[in-house]
């Protein structure tokens, strides 16, 4: 973790928890012109690895108002052509090669015209109010460089949607239709607005002229922590990271990809976890934490993986990419590993 940075997992800002019953005649006033201009100011970004199925089922849903930016990595040209030809709303780029998730939304950051972008996956669903009351919240939090959504699984549950730099733990919130209640056993209930250390990029409402401010994403990152990176780094140049409790969406998990390239994504994600991981941590915790953490990952992976290799176990393979992941972080190498289908 930074130094002097908080270890709760989350803190609320003043004066932002839950509604505020005194807003003020002009505050409803932006709010409608605001809403009236939301196409104008907002536009969609997506990264997407062998994701035709998903996209061609999440596209036709969003307003053709929005302009959409689809980052293909995987070089699905027959995809280009059907877009670009049936919407007009949507740019379909292909980079020359698998830039991974950091170059790619800096590259959004670089040619994107509007003032905000919405970032999500291919398997997300999400309506027009989630962007809506992500895009009325940048009137409350004028120092909010990141604003993100409520994250809910199948089930309707809240899944953790926030993170804490010094333990991170799956939580769930049941979410019960009837008087829009929740059960949340063992923690506290967020209600309302709050302010987390940092949040993932199923969906994140970005302000470039802030995020421009810090130098957009860190381009080292390939996947995995690139998110929660650039978090830390627009609360310590001193803007907000915010969740917006109204705002929601569905996030199918690790299911953006199509299946028949599911073993190749699998060994590219474990390795990339593992290597960012080990990079994430070299750069922002102290040397004790650091080395804690090359024990426990390098060692433990090593240890599984030899084990699972006796029993003939095919897990073998996720703890081979981790550890080879890690070991190349560890040396100081680049996160160089692609799959055979980039």
């Amino acid at each position: 973790m930074v130094e002097g940075a908080r270890l709760e997992s989350v803190y609320t800002v003043k004066g932002i928890k839950g509604s505020n019953p005194f807003l003020s005649a002009t505050f409803f006033k932006k709010l409608e012109i605001m809403n009236k201009k939301i196409f104008n100011e907002v536009t969609i970004v997506m990264c997407a690895y062998h994701s035709s199925k998903k996209l061609k089922l999440l596209i036709p849903k969003i307003n053709r108002k929005f302009n959409i930016l689809i980052i293909d990595n995987s070089k699905q040209y027959n995809d280009k052509l059907f877009y670009n030809k049936l919407y007009k709303n949507v740019n379909y780029h292909i980079p020359a090669k698998d830039s991974g998730l950091s170059a790619s939304y800096n590259y959004a950051l670089k040619i994107v015209k509007t003032p905000y972008i919405f970032i999500t996956q291919p398997d997300v669903k999400f309506s027009n109010e989630t962007i809506n009351y992500l895009f009325e919240a940048i009137i409350k939090y004028s120092k909010a460089a990141i604003l993100s959504s409520t994250v809910l699984n199948e089930k309707k549950e809240i899944v953790e949607s926030f993170k804490s730099l010094k333990i991170q733990k799956k939580n769930l919130i049941n979410r019960k239709n009837n008087n829009n209640k929740f059960v949340y056993s063992n923690k506290k209930v967020i209600w309302g607005d709050f302010c987390p250390e940092a949040v993932n990029c199923t969906t994140m409402l970005i302000n470039k002229k802030f995020i421009k401010k810090i130098h957009g994403w860190d381009k080292n990152f390939f996947m995995y922590c690139e998110d929660i990176d650039l978090c830390v780094r627009a609360r310590l140049a001193g803007f907000e990271v915010i969740k917006v409790f109204k705002s929601e969406v569905n996030h199918m998990g690790f299911s953006s990809h199509d299946q028949n390239n599911s073993k190749s994504v699998e060994d590219k994600r474990n390795w990339h976890w593992s290597w960012s991981q080990i990079y994430f941590n070299r750069k922002h915790k102290n040397k004790y934490i650091f080395f804690l953490l090359i024990f426990k990952l390098i060692f433990l992976s090593f240890i599984k993986l030899s084990l699972y290799l006796i029993i003939f176990n095919k897990k073998y393979r996720m703890y081979f990419f981790r550890l080879y992941g890690g070991l190349i972080s560890f040396l100081g190498f680049s996160s160089f590993f692609r799959s055979k289908n980039s």
